[in-house]
């Protein structure tokens, strides 16, 4: 029977402090260990892994000099998903360019949007940036805001905030008003880092979280009926 394991935002190459203030830290963001471990006990029992979106943070984190062992381990892994053709990955907001994603991981494809049946249900994966609009300097505080709360330790207490949380209702209403346009039954996303299982006017939402360091790591499965079961990671 078809399963899918869906996770979004791993953001790999990821650090606490920027580039050039890496000597005072190496302590990655990513949960590439934990990531890996979701990975190998589904394996044998999947048909597709949707990496949904922010799978590098960067553009200078798909040099692999930017990753740490585990990180490495993780993309080997990833490489024997795409020879066995069970990889799909979409494109994140920071993801560098897509051609670099496709050499990194020899896939032939980056899509923007995935999209399968399963039973009855149209199914949809695609970051959801898209229903973000862009606004310059509200990202550059965001993203200062962001840094100095990683840095503290304290990043999951900024996801719990109202804000947040409101701006995050606000892009999934709008993925809704997208789906139903497109006739789609079930929309899969990712960005907000927050998980989520909703059903808003005849279409289900699924958001899978991501797997940062000071957050649960949460992911999505899939099953061939068509079910979305969230998941968190405990070690």
């Amino acid at each position: 029977m078809e399963c899918t394991l869906l996770l979004s935002d791993l953001h790999l190459g990821w650090r606490r402090w920027p580039r050039w203030l890496r000597w005072l830290s190496v302590t990655a963001r990513s949960r590439a260990k934990d990531v890996l471990a979701v990975i190998l006990f589904f394996r044998s029992s999947i048909t597709r892994l949707i990496v949904n979106g922010d799978l590098f943070h960067d553009l200078e984190s798909v040099d692999e000099r930017s990753l740490n062992a585990d990180e490495m381990q993780l993309l080997a892994t990833l490489r024997e998903l795409v020879g066995e053709g069970k990889l799909v990955v979409t494109r994140g907001n920071h993801d560098p360019n897509p051609e670099l994603v496709k050499s990194a991981l020899g896939l032939p494809e980056v899509h923007e949007r995935f999209r399968w049946n399963c039973g009855p249900h149209v199914h949809e994966a695609t970051h959801f940036d898209q229903f973000d609009p862009p606004c310059w300097w509200r990202w550059a505080v965001a993203d200062a805001v962001i840094w100095l709360y990683g840095v503290c330790g304290k990043t999951n207490q900024l996801k719990k905030s109202r804000r947040w949380l409101l701006q995050a209702t606000r892009v999934h209403r709008r993925a809704v008003h997208y789906a139903l346009t497109e006739g789609i039954h079930v929309i899969h996303g990712g960005h907000v880092h927050h998980e989520l299982l909703m059903k808003r006017r005849g279409v289900l939402v699924s958001n899978s979280g991501c797997a940062l360091r000071e957050q649960p790591f949460t992911f999505g499965v899939i099953h061939g009926t068509g079910s979305v079961c969230p998941q968190e990671y405990r070690s």
